[in-house]
C-alpha cells in the first residue's frame, strides 16, 4: 500500500492529493455498493482468496435523502468511488453486505486518480476516487433517525 511517488519514475496511481487542495469533494457518502478486488500475480491475474482493497460505490447523504423523499431510483445517479485500502488481514474482517446503505465519513480521505477503462478496451486516468484507510467513522443508515448517543 505504497503512496510514494518516485520523483524519476512517477505513476499517476500512486499520487495523492489532499482534499483541501481540490473543490466540491463529498465530506460523506452513503454506500450503494462494495466489491473485494483480489491481488494480482505477476501475469495480472487475480489470486484467490487474496484481497488488495475494497471498492466501494458511493453517493452524497443530501442526495440519497432527496431520491429517496420522491421514492426515486438511486441508479439513475452517478456513484463517486472511494476505495478502502489496508493491511488484508483487517480487509478480510470486513462484511461488504453491512455496509450497504451506511454513511462513511470521508474528511481525511485523500484523492487518487481512477483509472476508467473505455469501450475499446484500453483507458486512461480520468477521474478522482477517494482513498481512506479505515471505517471507523460509519455511521448509521440515511433513512433513520440519528441518535447522537448510537455507535455504529
Amino acid at each position: 500500500m505504497s503512496n510514494i511517488v518516485n520523483f524519476n519514475n512517477p505513476s499517476m496511481r500512486d499520487v495523492r492529493i489532499q482534499v483541501s487542495n481540490v473543490d466540491n469533494v463529498p465530506q460523506s457518502g452513503v454506500i450503494i455498493e462494495g466489491r473485494v478486488v483480489s491481488r494480482r500475480n505477476s501475469d495480472n491475474k487475480p489470486i484467490d482468496g487474496t484481497i488488495e482493497k475494497i471498492t466501494l460505490s458511493c453517493l452524497p447523504p443530501e442526495v440519497v435523502k432527496a431520491i429517496q423523499t420522491i421514492n426515486g431510483d438511486l441508479n439513475s445517479i452517478k456513484p463517486f468511488t472511494v476505495e478502502l485500502q489496508n493491511d488484508e488481514s483487517i480487509l478480510k474482517e470486513i462484511i461488504l453486505g453491512d455496509l450497504i446503505g451506511k454513511t462513511v465519513n470521508l474528511q481525511n480521505a485523500k484523492i487518487a486518480f481512477k483509472w476508467v477503462q473505455d469501450s475499446r478496451g484500453s483507458g486512461s486516468y480520468k477521474e478522482f476516487k477517494l482513498v481512506i484507510s479505515s471505517l471507523e467513522h460509519l455511521t448509521i443508515k440515511v433513512n433513520r433517525k440519528i441518535d447522537a448517543n448510537e455507535n455504529n
